[in-house]
């Protein structure tokens, strides 16, 4: 909400997170956008208890970024390293800034080389879980699990490892925390994974699971 309007943010591919009014449902309308020209673009909305009255986003980007966009260059003016040696964007999760939904600002950017397809902010709002799974079956799957207690300065500090199974693959597509924010539950193409994160920064798994009745966990 912003002086008594309320606002829904769509991700999308290429074109940037829209940041629409919602005020009136039947006259919604495009407000402001983030200049963010990446694949996937999935968002998160969350606040952080220690930082009262802001309010946050984050943004992927799955497996091509326009490093021309506004949050790349703003991103690199803050002394990330965002683009690749062809001048492409890299790719992982920008974090931003949205107290003022119509004037949303860059604050970091994180890195992830395989992509960040999907990704989940702890209930705590200082560890990000990155889904980096399109389909893509990897030899190696695992959770990375990124430090964002400080936003302007996030890192990688774990990788969680997951059970390599038979199907579409085996990475993590889809992450949800319980709202204690002890128990985070994995949706991994092949499998479902539950896993205890009273440590967010040291998950470990507690089970993997097959069902039958379920082509593909999403």
């Amino acid at each position: 909400r912003l002086t008594g309007r309320q606002y829904a943010l769509a991700g999308s591919y290429n074109n940037g997170l829209q940041i629409v009014d919602i005020t009136r449902p039947a006259q919604a309308r495009i407000a402001a956008v983030y200049d963010c020209g990446v694949t996937q673009g999935d968002v998160q909305v969350f606040t952080r208890d220690d930082l009262p009255g802001r309010t946050f986003a984050t943004y992927t980007s799955d497996t091509t970024g326009d490093g021309t966009s506004t949050c790349y260059r703003e991103a690199e003016a803050l002394g990330f390293d965002v683009r690749k040696p062809d001048g492409t964007g890299r790719n992982g999760t920008f974090i931003l800034e949205v107290t003022d939904p119509l004037a949303p600002r860059t604050l970091s950017f994180a890195e992830v080389p395989q992509g960040s397809h999907n990704q989940t902010v702890h209930p705590s709002g200082r560890y990000m879980y990155n889904s980096n799974s399109d389909l893509i079956t990897s030899a190696l799957p695992a959770i990375e699990v990124i430090d964002i207690s400080d936003l302007s300065a996030p890192r990688t500090v774990a990788e969680l490892e997951l059970p390599t199974r038979p199907g579409l693959g085996t990475e993590s597509h889809d992450i949800s925390f319980n709202p204690e924010g002890t128990r985070a539950y994995s949706a991994a193409l092949s499998q479902g994974v539950i896993i205890d994160t009273r440590d967010p920064a040291a998950p470990r798994v507690i089970t993997s699971f097959l069902d039958p009745a379920i082509n593909v966990w999403h």
